[in-house]
């Protein structure tokens, strides 16, 4: 016969356990789901990776491809960027000289023209002249200073056709400017560019086309396609 003592000692192992203190151990089934749910936001995580590597490398082949393209232009030397604009002015005065064109035409010309005329003279004189003057033997300096003087001449004739209203007056303005442009133009190309090739230090050369086209794309207030110039290279 079981005592008392006995009875209890038995109902208390037999006592189920309850929800709330058992711990469950995963099923097969939850095991494979948590495997599967981790191995997809890895290759999430590989995927946003990747991702973000091919943005940056696209970004830095972007970079390389413009400077590859600003570097094979035709304006990678100082005197090629400065004759680019020259080549421009060029196609202004033929259209300001010519009397069988239309007034408007003309003087819609010389309006683009002294637009890049305006800003070429500031970044020649800025980015190339001033650099070049402690650099320059006695023969380019002379020219250099003839520069100086052939763009002043050029800025007071030009102020005053853009004042002149009468026809006759304006067309005789334009004519003189045309002729003081030409004039200056060509001899740069043919006395002053020369030398300064030869003078001009390798190591200088890159700070000075940077300088001569950040000048040129900050002063030019009027830009189009037909007078953009050296910046149409870069466009």
């Amino acid at each position: 016969m079981k005592t008392k003592s006995q009875k209890t000692k038995k109902a208390v192992q037999k006592k189920p356990v309850t929800k709330k203190s058992a711990k469950k151990s995963p099923s097969k089934k939850t095991a494979k789901l948590a495997a599967k749910s981790s191995k997809s936001s890895k290759a999430k995580g590989k995927g946003k990776t990747k991702s973000l590597s091919k943005q940056v490398r696209e970004g830095f082949e972007t970079i390389a491809a413009g400077v590859s393209a600003l570097f094979a232009s035709p304006a990678t030397d100082l005197v090629s960027a400065i004759k680019k604009d020259h080549e421009g002015l060029r196609r202004f005065i033929k259209v300001m000289k010519d009397t069988e064109r239309p007034m408007a035409e003309r003087r819609q010309a010389a309006s683009l023209f002294s637009s890049l005329l305006k800003s070429h003279t500031i970044a020649e004189e800025k980015a190339v002249y001033k650099p070049m003057e402690s650099k320059s033997d006695h023969e380019l300096t002379v020219r250099i200073e003839e520069g100086y003087v052939e763009h002043t001449a050029a800025d007071r004739v030009m102020a005053d056709m853009e004042k002149a209203t009468e026809a006759d007056v304006w067309t005789a303005h334009a004519n003189v400017l045309a002729e003081l442009v030409e004039h200056h133009l060509d001899e740069e190309e043919e006395e002053m560019f020369p030398l300064m090739k030869k003078q001009i230090p390798k190591n200088l050369e890159p700070d000075l086309i940077i300088n001569y086209l950040d000048l040129r794309a900050s002063t030019q207030t009027k830009i189009t396609d037909e007078n953009a110039g050296v910046l149409n290279s870069f466009q």
